[in-house]
């Protein structure tokens, strides 16, 4: 018998892959935006509940997304690109190393700075969304 748990889970994990299906870039980014920024939000709170099986997987989770955002730069439009990849890159490293170290600040720091990216990302006019 499945869970009401389980299935709520599995009912969320399918919505979004039919919204993923459907959406433009403009709305992937957003999607990944959103889930790092949650992501990161729960590795803050279990780092500070010192549940670090749970915060493993949550910071893999919070560093694949940041890559995936990384990954997905076009580099061929010139500097901003560029800018963001090594601010990516740095997000990434400070997450491994505020995970070694235990530091929830240092998390809530490289959460600001994405989150300061996602409000940018939100600036681009509607026409440009794609």
């Amino acid at each position: 018998m499945i869970t009401s748990k389980k299935a709520l889970h599995t009912y969320g994990a399918i919505d979004q892959d039919v919204r993923a299906d459907t959406a433009s870039p403009y709305e992937l980014t957003k999607m990944l935006f959103s889930g790092a920024l949650k992501s990161l939000a729960i590795v803050s709170v279990l780092m500070e509940r010192k549940e670090h099986e749970e915060c493993s997987k949550e910071i893999s989770r919070s560093i694949g997304i940041i890559n995936g955002l990384r990954d997905s730069l076009d580099m061929s439009q010139g500097e901003l690109p560029e800018n963001l990849y090594q601010l990516y890159s740095y997000m990434a490293r400070e997450l491994m190393r505020a995970h070694r170290s235990i530091e929830p600040d240092a998390v809530r720091k490289v959460r600001a700075l994405l989150a300061d990216i996602n409000d940018a990302w939100d600036q681009i006019p509607q026409e440009l969304r794609g």
